[in-house]
C-alpha cells in the first residue's frame, strides 16, 4: 500500500512538472506571437512537439502560427494531427475550415465548419464563417440561414451585420442592405468595408454626397486601395464636381492602371471640362484595355464632334452602334449632322467638277 502511494505521488509530481513546463513554453510562444515573431514561436512549438507528439493543443497552436504565415497546407496538416489526437477538438475543425477557405476548398471548409458547429452549437463564429463560405459559392439561401442563427447567438457583431448586408445587396434589396450596413457601422465605427458598401448603395439611390462622406472614411483606412478612389470619383462625377472626379480617377489609375472604366470616366469628366484632346487620350487608352465597350466609342465620338473632327466622330458612333444597337436613337441626330457637316467641308475644300 505504501509503495502504491509513493508511485502515485511520483506520477502526480512528474505530471505537474510536465504541465508547468508546457504552460511556460506556451506562454513564451504566445509572447512571440503577440509581437509577430512568428519564426520564434514556430521554433518553440517545433521543439515542444518533438518531445510531446500527443499534445493536440500544441499542434493546433503551431497550425495557427503557420496559418498566420500563410502556410495554409502545412497548417491543415497540424490541425489534422490535433483532430486525430482529439476527435472532438472543435477549434481545430474551425481553424482547418478557415485554411480550406483560404485555399478555395469551399466544400471542405463547409464540412469542417459544420463539424465545429456540431461540437459547439453556441459558437456564433462558426455560423458566420460557414455563411461566408456559402455566400462565396452563391448559396445565398443557406448563407442567410447561417447569419440568422449567428444573430441569435451574437446580436452585436459588426462582421455579422456586414455580411447580412452583403446578402441583401446580392439579392438586389438595397434598402435592406442599407439597414444592415448602417447597423454594422453603429457597432464598429471603424469597419471600413461597411462604409464602402453603404456608399455603393447610396450611389444606387443617387445620394451622392452621402456616398462621398462614406468613401472619405473608407479611404482614410485604405489609402492604397484603388476602389475607394474610383468610387468616390464616380460619385463626384454625378455631383458634377469634375475637378475632384478627375483627381480621384488619377489616383485610382496610379494604383491600378488596368481599370478600363477609370479611363472612361476620367475621359468623360475631362470632356465636361472641355478638355477634349486629353479626354480622347483617355478613351484611346481605354480602347487598348478593352476594345469591345461601346461607351468608349460613344464618348470619344462626342469629344471628336466638339473638336469638329466629324469623320472620326462618325466612325466612333458607328462602332458604338454596332456594339450596342440600343444607343442608335441617342446618336442618330448627331450622326446625321456630322455627315452633313463633313460633306460641306469636303465640298468647300474641293474646286468642283470639270
Amino acid at each position: 500500500m505504501k509503495k502504491t502511494i509513493i508511485i502515485l505521488f511520483l506520477f502526480l509530481f512528474a505530471s505537474t512538472i510536465i504541465y508547468c513546463q508546457t504552460i511556460k513554453e506556451f506562454a513564451e510562444a504566445e509572447k512571440a506571437e503577440n509581437t509577430s515573431q512568428w519564426d520564434k514561436a514556430l521554433d518553440i512549438y517545433n521543439k515542444y512537439i518533438e518531445n510531446n507528439k500527443n499534445n493536440a493543443e500544441a499542434y493546433k497552436r503551431r497550425g495557427n502560427v503557420k496559418a498566420m504565415l500563410l502556410q495554409y497546407e502545412a497548417a491543415i496538416m497540424d490541425y489534422t494531427n490535433a483532430i486525430d489526437i482529439n476527435p472532438k477538438f472543435n477549434e481545430a475543425f474551425f481553424n482547418r475550415a478557415y485554411c480550406h477557405d483560404a485555399l478555395f476548398n469551399y466544400n471542405m471548409a463547409i464540412k469542417d465548419y459544420t463539424k465545429s458547429i456540431e461540437l459547439n452549437s453556441k459558437d456564433a463564429d462558426g455560423y458566420i464563417n460557414r455563411g461566408i463560405v456559402y455566400k462565396k459559392i452563391d448559396n445565398l439561401t443557406q448563407a442567410e440561414k447561417d447569419f440568422d442563427e449567428a444573430e441569435k447567438l451574437k446580436p452585436n457583431d459588426a462582421i455579422l451585420y456586414f455580411n447580412k448586408g452583403e446578402i441583401k445587396r446580392l439579392l438586389k434589396k438595397p434598402d435592406d442592405a442599407l439597414v444592415y450596413y448602417t447597423k454594422s457601422i453603429e457597432l464598429d465605427s471603424n469597419f471600413s468595408d461597411s462604409y464602402f458598401q453603404r456608399a455603393g448603395i447610396y450611389i444606387i439611390k443617387e445620394k451622392y454626397s452621402l456616398a462621398v462622406n462614406d468613401l472619405n472614411k473608407y479611404i482614410k483606412d485604405n489609402k492604397l486601395n484603388p476602389a475607394g478612389y474610383f468610387s468616390r470619383g464616380y460619385a463626384y462625377l454625378f455631383i458634377k464636381d469634375y475637378y475632384l472626379a478627375i483627381k480621384d480617377f488619377n489616383r485610382s489609375i496610379e494604383l491600378n492602371p488596368n481599370n478600363v472604366y477609370a479611363f472612361i470616366h476620367r475621359g468623360f469628366s475631362k470632356s465636361n471640362r472641355e478638355d477634349f484632346p486629353s479626354a480622347i487620350e483617355d478613351f484611346n487608352k481605354a480602347q487598348e484595355l478593352n476594345e469591345n465597350l461601346p461607351e468608349i466609342y460613344y464618348n470619344r465620338a462626342n469629344a471628336y464632334y466638339n473638336l469638329n473632327k466629324y469623320a472620326e466622330a462618325i466612325a466612333d458612333w458607328e462602332k458604338a452602334i454596332k456594339l450596342d444597337p440600343t444607343i442608335e436613337g441617342n446618336v442618330r441626330q448627331y450622326l446625321d449632322e456630322s455627315r452633313l457637316k463633313l460633306k460641306r467641308i469636303i465640298r468647300n475644300q474641293n474646286k468642283g467638277l470639270k
